[in-house]
């Protein structure tokens, strides 16, 4: 969403003579009359006067402005909270890859630690990585990188 305030360079809380002010020094600068005119941009400050010249339009273009802030700031929120140690409910901090091995035991049946069939009876069998395992991590016999 493109922020009109921005385009304007005007602040959120400028009177509609500001905006008036500020688009007309705009649209004198970059009208495609003009040798350094340039349409594109002229369009663009066009339309952000168009909406923030209006009050019922000011108002909407507001409002879904701050509803795409919040939706932003929450899914900033959601997407940082793996990094933050939160307190349980007895006041012990919580390791935020806690759930590490169930995506391990997810994806290659078994828990870490555990013999493949210990992760449950009803269970497929699980991919057997060793011979992967132990080819990639076999010595290299007098190979260099």
């Amino acid at each position: 969403m493109d922020n009109y305030y921005k385009i304007l360079g005007v602040n959120r809380d400028s009177s509609t003579d500001e905006i008036k002010k500020a688009f007309r020094a705009l649209a004198k600068k970059y009208h495609p009359d003009n040798d350094s005119g340039d349409k594109k941009k002229f369009e663009e400050i066009n339309m952000a006067y168009q909406i923030l010249s209006d009050e019922q339009k000011r108002k909407a273009y507001d409002d879904k402005l701050d509803a795409a802030s919040n939706r932003t700031n929450s899914q900033f929120e959601q997407n940082t909270s793996h990094t933050k140690k939160t307190a349980s409910p007895k006041g012990e901090k919580t390791d935020p890859y806690r759930n590490v091995e169930e995506q391990f035991a997810s994806f290659f049946g078994f828990r870490p630690g555990e013999k493949p069939g210990q992760y449950g009876s009803n269970e497929e069998k699980p991919l057997d990585t060793s011979a992967m395992f132990s080819s990639f991590f076999k010595p290299n016999k007098g190979k260099k990188f």
